[in-house]
Order: structure tokens, then C-alpha cells, then sequence
């Protein structure tokens, strides 16, 4: 979901979006849409053992495996392979 189909969820315009989130969560709207995004990364890669990385960077929106993956070592410190190394050994 990018800037635009938010603005349309909710009903306001694409600059109303960018407001809303700058002044009540201090970050840009693409900082916000990544951060759920890798939210919700790491949630699949904690529940869903089988979803290859490319796909689920296509599904969540990243595009590429390496978008992703780049994402999400520069908010986690680690790639989403080790994430999900990890939580199959917290099981």
C-alpha cells in the first residue's frame, strides 16, 4: 500500500496523509508504510516457515528480495534468513 491508497482508505487527500503522519508519528509517509511493512516481515518470518524471501518482499510490497533485505537489517540488525533462523529455535 503506498501514499495514495492510504489517503483513499481513509478517506482524505494524499498531502492530508502526509500531515497526519509527520505530526503524529514524526516520519514521512514512506517511513511509516515501511515500517508496517517490516512489521508485518517479521511477523511472517516468525509464522510462516515456507514463504520464500522474493515472495514475500513482492507480497508485502518491497518489490525485490533485496529491498527487503536491506529494510530489514537496517531496522533489525540481521537479514530476514537469520530472523527466521531465529524464531525456528525460540519454537
Amino acid at each position: 500500500m503506498g501514499r495514495r491508497e492510504l489517503a483513499a482508505a481513509i478517506g482524505v487527500s494524499q498531502e492530508e496523509v502526509s500531515r497526519i503522519i509527520r505530526e503524529g508519528r514524526d516520519m514521512t509517509v514512506l517511513a511509516y508504510i515501511n515500517h508496517h511493512r517490516l512489521e508485518a516481515a517479521r511477523h511472517m518470518l516468525g509464522n510462516d516457515e515456507d514463504m520464500p524471501i522474493a515472495e514475500m518482499a513482492r507480497t508485502l510490497g518491497f518489490g525485490t528480495a533485496r529491498t527487503l533485505q536491506r529494510a530489514f537489517k537496517a531496522k533489525y540488525d540481521m537479514t530476514p534468513t537469520q530472523y527466521r533462523e531465529l524464531s525456528r529455535h525460540d519454537a
